[in-house]
């Protein structure tokens, strides 16, 4: 996918994506490598079926606004 390209290297990186819908791309960045892959959306039914569809080791899906994300 190009977006991975555009990327680049994720590999044993800690990747945040905001808007990540049902979590294909997230999916697709911790199979990348990623050390971890937090991923989040406003929409409730958007990450219900993410978390069904992707039950990956170091991938965490959460339903909250962009705004409420805090640097850890």
């Amino acid at each position: 996918m190009a977006i991975l390209q555009f990327m680049g290297d994720v590999g044993g990186k800690r990747v945040l994506e905001i808007g990540c819908g049902q979590g294909e791309l997230a999916s697709m960045i911790n199979y990348a490598g990623a050390k971890e892959v937090s991923a989040i959306d406003f929409s409730q039914q958007a990450i219900k079926t993410a978390k069904k569809r992707y039950n990956l080791e170091n991938l965490s899906f959460q339903n909250i606004d962009y705004r409420e994300v805090k640097n850890r």
